[in-house]
């Protein structure tokens, strides 16, 4: 055996960085791997402990309702996860070092996720941790000699600097990925749109020269001394948080495509819209998920009087007041507090005008209400 698995890392490590370079694919190192124990099922995975989320980004013997029942319920029942969140980075172990057999045998996910698919054991390492998520290569299998087990868990030791490099390499940025393409930052710039990719914790990870500028001048965002994206807008705070939440679950694009209007102090307006591209199995577990951010400036928009308002509409002057400070760019909570009202009033006078101007979101409302102020 020791002299199969010999033979068999020189491969796994030629298919490593022939999948980086572009000259294979991640998917025939993992099913490469599973060779490495008796009816091996392997996967790149994360789980991120603090959330108790996780899923089989990349696999190999798993079918797509399994995997997705992982992700959906299992990964937070998987009783190996808490003492993965501080065994050393890079050290291959085997399943009974994280948790004894017959405490194993007792648990759900044994019983519903395990022992359904002839899995009993398994062999892992964490390859790289970001915070409390580990992102961990597994071959899990059948019953196993303990010779058999502890070579497959030394091959994954040895595996884990060159499983490592990926991340170097998404992460840096040295990858051309859809996260940061150099043909979008180029077209963008040329077209005078600010172009920017944020990552997890809006870690800011790639912008264009416009960009750059804008940050600099701390108008609407700003670079903080850890490298995240900051802003002034209520609204757009909360939209990039959302749209990274849809990043992680890995929903695609055209689902959260949000556009924001915001006036900056020279009263020219700003179009921003938050962008979750749709990544490869691959990028998303390296290079982790992002929101692709553009700030476009538009032409000087006028706002309507909030008497224009009371007379087209017919809204009360608290209700007129309320709405032109939302379309200049004010979170409903930012305007409750300069009204002196709670924020349940707030939203109460906020439904009342949904109803009167026959609008459903924020959106639609400043929308309209520029739209009056153009006529």
């Amino acid at each position: 055996m020791a002299r199969d698995l010999q033979q068999l890392e020189g491969v796994l490590i030629s298919d490593i960085y022939a999948a980086l370079l572009g000259h294979g694919d991640w998917q025939t190192f993992v099913d490469r791997i599973t060779e490495i124990l008796p009816n091996g099922k392997a996967t790149l995975f994360y789980h991120d402990y603090t959330a108790g989320s996780g899923a089989l980004s990349i696999n190999s013997g798993f079918g797509r309702d399994i995997a997705t029942a992982y992700s959906q319920y299992y990964a937070a029942k998987n009783p190996w996860m808490p003492k993965a969140l501080t065994r050393p980075l890079g050290l291959g172990v085997r399943a009974e070092q994280m948790l004894p057999r017959e405490d194993l045998l007792r648990t759900e996910f044994y019983a519903d996720y395990l022992r359904p698919q002839g899995v009993c054991s398994a062999v892992g390492v964490t390859i790289f941790r970001d915070k409390s998520c580990n992102f961990m290569l597994s071959v899990l299998c059948g019953p196993a000699e303990d010779d058999e087990a502890h070579a497959a868990a030394d091959l994954l030791t040895r595996l884990a600097p060159h499983l490592r490099q990926a991340f170097t390499y998404y992460r840096s940025g040295l990858a051309s990925v859809t996260r940061t393409p150099t043909m979008a930052n180029t077209a963008t710039e040329a077209l005078g749109v600010a172009f920017l990719a944020v990552g997890l914790d809006r870690q800011i990870l790639s912008a264009n020269a416009v960009a750059r500028e804008l940050l600099s001048s701390g108008e609407l965002f700003r670079q903080d001394n850890k490298g995240r994206l900051t802003a002034r807008d209520a609204n757009f705070r909360e939209a990039l948080d959302g749209a990274l939440e849809a990043a992680v679950r890995g929903e695609a694009h055209q689902k959260r495509t949000i556009a924001i209007e915001r006036r900056e102090r020279s009263g020219s307006p700003s179009r921003v819209t938050l962008v979750v591209p749709e990544l490869q199995p691959f990028e998303r577990y390296f290079a982790g998920p992002c929101v692709l951010v553009l700030i476009e400036k538009q032409q000087q928009r006028h706002l309507p009087t909030e008497e224009t308002l009371r007379i087209t509409f017919g809204l009360t002057p608290t209700e007129a007041t309320l709405a032109v400070a939302l379309a200049k760019g004010s979170s409903l909570r930012e305007v409750a507090d300069q009204l002196r009202m709670s924020r349940e009033t707030a939203r109460t006078h906020l439904k009342n005008i949904f109803a009167k101007m026959d609008i459903h979101r924020q959106a639609e409302l400043v929308a309209k209400i520029y739209e009056l102020g153009e006529a």
